[in-house]
């Protein structure tokens, strides 16, 4: 099995690089809200989700990784494409982020660990005041919260 993290890369040309891919949904709920769980390493919000490993494609382990971390069952909403972030992260080091749209399947089950739902306001705050693991979840949530509204 190969993690796809910290794997030996070329840029386009040619130089070397680092290279993560990992995936995870972006989890809402009726009213709008997004829902976050805060690191146990950094202490800072973040989606569940996780780097790959061959075992998953991105789509698998973006609804393998919430049961992982929260126990939570999910489904990823139909019809909406994943947003791809992706970016340098450190001299060399490149990050891909793959996200995907998705629901909790089961509202009966609570969560565990610590997490919250929040609004696009919320979220906001939080990324200002640097509560938030990676630049990613204000990215990903305004992105997907503009697409629900859309629809």
């Amino acid at each position: 099995m190969s993690i796809l993290y910290k794997q030996n890369g070329l840029n386009l040309d040619g130089t070397k690089c680092e290279i993560t891919i990992a995936s995870g949904p972006v989890i809402v709920n009726d009213e709008g809200k997004i829902l976050l769980h805060r690191s146990p390493d950094t202490g800072k919000y973040q989606f569940t989700g996780g780097r790959l490993d061959d075992d998953f494609s991105p789509r698998a382990n973006a609804k393998y990784r919430p049961a992982q971390d929260l126990g939570a069952e999910i489904e990823l909403v139909a019809g909406v494409e994943p947003l791809i972030i992706q970016g340098e992260v450190g001299k060399g080091k490149r990050v891909v982020l793959i996200h995907y749209l998705a629901r909790l399947s089961d509202r009966e089950n609570p969560l565990r660990g610590e997490y919250k739902w929040c609004t696009l306001k919320e979220v906001r705050a939080m990324h200002a005041k640097g509560e938030m693991s990676s630049p990613n979840v204000l990215l990903a949530t305004e992105f997907f919260l503009n697409s629900i509204r859309e629809r």
